[in-house]
């Protein structure tokens, strides 16, 4: 009688580079992304200081870093994603994770992405938006050109504009019609 033995028994594994090369290259790569570079012109340091932002001393590690926590929120804010899309995305992408300063394997268990409400409701308790530009701007000051000058966003939208369907324009020249037939209709008695 045959005996079945796994594969995975008699294969040796011989890694190519170890865990830590994997990643160095993988950093290296990221820093060259347009992602990257918005990671590298974050302050986190000072914006950790200045929120106050701790590590647990107690009970069970947490998933993201005082500094993962703020750039998970700079992230949602860059892509524009749902909680739960946001989540998904950094499951299954190498740059979310580096940019979160979390690393998923195959072993982690997948977190909730009702996590990532709560780190915001964190952040906001903490958040001083006039502290936080000044933060922004000392560290930035040195790569503005032009200090002296302001840009403002002058976009404005008519309010009262709605999205045209097929039966919204349907009846709105049925109604035109009715009205002009009607105004004609006195005038020619």
């Amino acid at each position: 009688m045959l005996k079945i033995k796994r594969f995975s028994g008699f294969q040796k594994y011989i890694p190519f580079l170890d865990v830590q090369d994997k990643i160095q290259i993988l950093k290296e790569r990221f820093y060259a992304t347009d992602l990257g570079k918005i990671y590298r012109a974050i302050p986190f340091k000072e914006i950790i200081k200045k929120l106050k932002l701790k590590h647990n001393q107690k009970g069970p590690e947490a998933l993201f870093t005082p500094k993962g926590k703020i750039a998970l929120e700079i992230l949602k804010a860059y892509t524009g994603y749902s909680d739960r899309k946001l989540a998904q995305c950094i499951r299954g992408n190498i740059d979310a994770q580096i940019f979160c300063d979390v690393y998923f394997d195959d072993r982690t268990i997948k977190f909730d992405y009702k996590l990532i409400s709560k780190i915001r409701v964190e952040i906001s308790k903490k958040l001083d938006i006039k502290e936080l530009q000044k933060i922004l701007s000392s560290y930035w000051s040195p790569y503005i050109k032009n200090k002296n000058m302001l840009l403002m966003d002058a976009t404005c939208y008519e309010s009262y504009i709605r999205y045209p369907t097929d039966q919204k324009l349907l009846y709105e020249g049925i109604e035109w019609i009715n009205f002009h037939l009607k105004k004609i209709s006195k005038k020619e008695k």
